[in-house]
């Protein structure tokens, strides 16, 4: 993989990253399928560092989170005995600005308490504002937004009513859950709205197909770079830039060159807080920052 060009790189990212295979993409390169693989699971390591790097310190007016499901080698119904941890299920949980349309957020896992826990942490860590936030009905979001955020959140959970052969939508109910939240703005249509460009960028993520993966991380590496493409390099049809220049990250619109630069260059995660969380005190009294400072002494 040394030896394959920049050029040629780009190229098999860009096929990647438009709804193509690892198969597709070997068979209109001429690449072989093994250093495809590869190259996927370095550039996607290192576009995971630079969304951890530059998404960072942002000013979020209205949040919608969701989990979209996908799997590894089989579906959680054909698991067997024999098969790793890792096989089954895996849910990529997401949160969207719904403003600028940028991926804030993102995990990768199974759909328990404790992923719900990881994925809201990581995102109450890139946001210095009380933002509004809106998820389905999925419970675990309670626990998880009330222990990450605290009072500084306006949040709401959209429940819908589906039923019939078809899973028609017939009733929506709105619940506040913390805060107050705008009603008018509570939806989960955008997010929704992201899954479906997920599923066709993504082949990986894809309806009835036969390119799902077959290991986890380099599911994790693929969803990575879907992500930092999405975000960098991808411009909205409706913002017509992209949303990391809604968000003031960049000042244009990125090349898959410039991205594949970007996450070779991008710094190792820094397991420690990058940015100070704000602490909002009982009514009458002035807000204060705590700020994480690495070495020196208490006292």
């Amino acid at each position: 993989m040394n030896r394959l060009s920049l050029a040629r790189q780009i190229e098999v990212v860009a096929l990647l990253t438009e709804g193509n295979s690892l198969r597709a993409t070997a068979r209109l390169t001429g690449v072989d399928r093994n250093t495809i693989m590869r190259l996927n699971r370095r550039v996607g390591d290192g576009c995971h560092r630079l969304h951890h790097a530059r998404m960072r310190n942002l000013h979020v007016a209205r949040l919608q989170l969701d989990e979209m499901w996908s799997y590894v080698k089989v579906k959680q119904k054909n698991v067997q005995p024999d098969h790793s941890e890792e096989c089954g299920d895996v849910w990529c949980w997401l949160a969207e600005d719904a403003d600028r349309r940028a991926i804030v957020a993102y995990h990768t896992g199974k759909r328990e308490a404790e992923d719900a826990r990881l994925f809201v942490t990581d995102l109450r860590s890139r946001i210095l504002n009380r933002p509004q936030i809106t998820t389905d009905g999925h419970a675990v979001y309670v626990s998880a937004i009330e222990e990450s955020f605290g009072a500084a959140v306006d949040y709401a959970v959209l429940r819908k009513q589906v039923g019939g052969p078809d899973d028609t939508c017939f009733g929506i109910t709105k619940e506040v859950h913390q805060g107050d939240p705008d009603l008018e703005h509570v939806s989960t249509s955008y997010i929704e709205r992201a899954n479906l460009t997920v599923r066709m960028h993504l082949r990986r993520c894809a309806r009835r197909t036969n390119a799902f993966s077959k290991k986890l991380e380099p599911h994790r590496a693929a969803v990575a770079l879907h992500i930092a493409y999405y975000n960098f390099c991808r411009v909205h049809e409706t913002l017509r830039v992209t949303p990391a220049i809604e968000l003031g990250l960049t000042d244009h619109v990125w090349s898959v060159g410039e991205l594949l630069r970007a996450a070779g260059e991008a710094p190792p995660i820094d397991p420690l807080p990058t940015q100070p969380t704000i602490v909002y005190p009982r009514p009458g009294r002035k807000p204060f920052r705590l700020h994480v400072v690495r070495g020196g002494k208490i006292g």
